[in-house]
């Protein structure tokens, strides 16, 4: 499972949104909807949003009960 935490360097949201997915993949499409929903105007690339991934994605510990 991995994680990634979106900043917002824009400040279009005022806390961390965090996204989980199997897979850096999972990621990139739940990153996809967040970007079209928080900062089209910025003008993301895909490129740079696998990027911002690969570089911010980290491994999520399951949590047991």
């Amino acid at each position: 499972m991995r994680g990634f935490d979106c900043v917002a360097p824009d400040g279009s949201h005022a806390e961390p949104i965090h996204m989980e997915a199997e897979d850096d993949e999972g990621i990139a499409e739940k990153a996809k909807e967040h970007i079209a929903t928080y900062h089209a105007a910025l003008g993301i690339t895909e490129d740079q949003m696998r990027a911002m991934i690969a570089q911010g994605a980290y491994d999520v510990q399951p949590v047991r009960t």
